[in-house]
């Protein structure tokens, strides 16, 4: 199913559906429709959702736009009320921003904390002084180092603060297909967890080495029969050993992979 990515607010962005005819483009402020309201958000981009959380409806008139921020202004004032509670509950948790529903109806809270907490008492006294909906959700290290921002390992500004509009999944899969054979610490970002830049040139990589044989793969040289120990793929060249300790570093041309199982080394 095609639809959008909206960006309702910096710790929401959610796929949703688009009605049929709609003219829609990635900058474009739209009204979408939820499972119990309404809200205003932002188009990243064009994607393919089997499970969108809403339907693009239409696009947002000026004074819509403008609503937001006295929804804004609303959101700041609701802030106050929460950490007022939060003294009285004395909960570890430190709260970070709110989102004021465009249709008025709910409000969502967003909190950092290193721990799992149980807030259901003070999400029911939360409820009750605002009289209206409430939504208590607590955000990741990745999502709070994001809003506060900082300095990578590489001088420049986070890239997930700077211009990242949603977290990519990172493994360290995505570090040993670029050969990162190097201490932990330094493929860690300031959030604790794998550098989001992992993901920037793994496509490249996945392409690139398609063309190379494996790691440990029995080959044919010149020189002899060797097996691949490093990869180059920069330069399109291997690493070759033959026999113990002697070592050539060839283009990727002048090697041929062994195929059959019963030629040794």
């Amino acid at each position: 199913m095609s639809g959008y990515l909206v960006k309702f607010h910096q710790f929401r962005i959610e796929p949703c559906a688009v009605v049929q005819d709609l003219d829609v483009r990635a900058g474009d402020m739209v009204i979408c429709k939820i499972s119990d309201g309404e809200d205003l958000g932002k188009v990243i981009k064009s994607i393919e959702t089997d499970e969108p959380v809403g339907v693009v409806m239409r696009k947002a008139e000026p004074e819509e736009v403008e609503e937001t921020e006295r929804n804004r202004k609303k959101a700041e004032e609701a802030m106050e009320v929460f950490r007022e509670l939060l003294r009285e509950f004395k909960l570890p948790m430190k709260l970070i921003d709110a989102h004021y529903r465009w249709d008025g109806k709910k409000i969502a809270f967003y909190f950092f904390s290193p721990q799992r907490l149980n807030f259901r008492t003070f999400h029911k006294a939360l409820s009750q002084r605002l009289r209206m909906g409430v939504a208590i959700k607590q955000i990741g290290v990745r999502d709070y180092t994001k809003y506060v921002g900082g300095l990578g390992p590489c001088g420049r500004e986070l890239c997930c603060h700077s211009f990242f509009s949603e977290l990519r999944h990172i493994t360290l899969r995505m570090a040993r297909e670029q050969n990162l054979y190097v201490s932990p610490l330094k493929i860690t970002g300031a959030c604790g967890k794998l550098l989001c830049c992992l993901a920037f040139e793994r496509e490249f990589y996945q392409e690139s080495l398609k063309r190379f044989p494996k790691i440990g793969s029995k080959v044919e040289t010149k020189q002899g029969k060797g097996k691949i120990i490093g990869l180059d793929i920069f330069n399109s060249r291997v690493v070759v050993r033959l026999g113990t300790d002697y070592e050539l570093y060839l283009p990727l041309q002048e090697i041929k992979e062994v195929k059959r199982r019963d030629e040794g080394i």
